[in-house]
């Protein structure tokens, strides 16, 4: 069985390696989004309130919803 990569030219192969080059840098600007989101939003929350407690909830509560929805699909 022959791979993808003997089977294709190397025109393609450019082609595709710059889609997958961007479509990675794209996963990791979310990682890195996903990374600082938390503490954003115990900073905002703490801000409002003075106090950690409804942070840790309201974070609480969105692992939760997220859990349930990946329980889902």
């Amino acid at each position: 069985m022959a791979s993808v990569e003997a089977s294709t030219s190397p025109i393609l192969q450019s082609f595709f390696q710059k889609k997958l080059g961007t479509a990675s840098s794209f996963i990791d600007g979310f990682a890195y989004v996903g990374g600082f989101l938390g503490v954003l939003v115990i900073g905002i929350v703490y801000d409002i309130f003075l106090s950690y407690t409804p942070a840790f909830a309201l974070l609480t509560l969105i692992a939760g919803i997220g859990m349930t929805i990946a329980l889902l699909i």
